[in-house]
């Protein structure tokens, strides 16, 4: 069905995006009264996304730029710069890495006026390049707004970068929360047999690229020395790509046979979650993590979570309340937590309990009403 054409103008535009629920959602909600949107994406591979034909059925407009390598970056701004000039948008809105930088200059040249990124790492630059950093700076300079997932991520904008404060805008990221909490048990039936994980046993759960950073060489031993005093525990790893998985994989080989399962990706993280008793995501920093959306789907989910706190966790994790808070890289407080909360029903049921509760202002509607105010101020 043919959207209404809205009185702003939001043109967003995407590098290397393929599925993303929360784009789907934003892009469903956004009032088509008030607003009118067009995406443009900077691809990395010439199929098809999933998030392109989600907005074939929703009757959004979008136009597709190859961006696979650098020689193609010249010929990205110029379409960026052409389209935005036929286009005419009120806003420009960017995400990720070449979309910004491509992005927010061609929308300066073309005289749109406000011109937004999402920041979505965190200081990982400052970590690694300090061209990295510039690049930041850069796009800090030619946006008229930098959006921060979490206030953290603004701290490092403005001590870090120096960046205005008037020009950061904090927008957590939203969550349909209603996908996490109401499961169709026979959804749950098919991943458990899909990835055959054991219906018998406690699930501890782990939700993480395969990064140094999400902190597994702290679960594993964690988990090794729980499971010698309970066998009837089992590790599940949904992991995708990342460099520290050859890492992983010989920590793991240290457990005893049977004992875990590794399922990959799994994009029906909401069916997945509802297999698990347990959940530990326990990244090495404060400042690690963005933001952190598996602190929020876990709570969402019911799931009784053992976390440090980076990203989002400080604004919303407390210790015994909602979840079992432990210090940063510290295998024997990781052990404590899933041992307390494997042996503790009523703990677990009210940390359970209150972390549904917590988690309801990153309802999805509210980010979009505050997306809403940004797009119309």
């Amino acid at each position: 069905m043919k959207r209404k054409t809205g009185r702003r103008k939001i043109a967003i535009i995407c590098y290397g995006l393929d599925k993303s629920v929360q784009f789907e959602e934003v892009a469903c909600r956004l009032n088509p009264d008030l607003f009118s949107q067009k995406y443009l994406f900077l691809k990395l591979h010439a199929r098809k996304s999933d998030f392109e034909s989600f907005l074939d059925t929703a009757g959004i407009p979008y136009l597709t730029i190859r961006c696979d390598r650098g020689s193609r970056y010249p010929w990205a701004f110029i379409r960026i710069f052409i389209e935005l000039i036929r286009y005419r948008p009120h806003v420009v809105h960017t995400h990720l890495l070449i979309a910004n930088y491509l992005g927010l200059l061609a929308a300066r040249i073309a005289l749109v006026k406000r011109r937004y990124y999402t920041r979505h790492h965190s200081i990982e630059h400052h970590l690694v390049s300090k061209k990295a950093v510039w690049a930041d700076r850069i796009c800090n300079s030619l946006a008229t707004k930098a959006i921060a997932i979490s206030p953290m991520v603004g701290r490092i904008l403005v001590e870090k970068e120096h960046l205005s404060a008037d020009k950061v805008y904090l927008l957590p990221h939203g969550f349909n929360l209603d996908l996490f909490s109401k499961v169709d048990a026979a959804q749950v039936s098919r991943i458990r047999a899909k990835h055959a994980i054991p219906s018998d046993r406690v699930v501890i759960g782990v939700v993480s690229r395969f990064l140094e950073l999400k902190g597994y060489q702290y679960v594993i031993p964690a988990f090794q020395r729980l499971h010698a005093e309970h066998p009837e525990v089992h590790l599940v790893i949904a992991g995708n790509n990342g460099v520290y998985r050859a890492a992983v994989e010989q920590l793991l080989a240290s457990l005893p046979q049977g004992s875990y399962t590794v399922v990959g990706f799994e994009p029906n993280l909401y069916a997945l979650y509802k297999t698990f008793d347990l959940f530990v995501h326990v990244p090495i920093g404060p400042e690690r993590e963005a933001f952190g959306q598996i602190y929020i789907e876990a709570l969402a989910a019911g799931v009784p979570s053992i976390v440090t706190l980076s990203g989002i966790a400080p604004e919303i994790m407390r210790h015994k309340e909602n979840a079992w808070v432990v210090p940063f890289e510290d295998s024997a407080a990781i052990y404590t937590g899933l041992k307390t909360l494997l042996l503790d029903t009523d703990l677990r049921n009210r940390l359970v309990n209150q972390g549904k509760k917590d988690v309801a202002p990153y309802g999805i509607d509210i980010m979009v009403k505050r997306l809403e105010e940004l797009y119309s101020s």
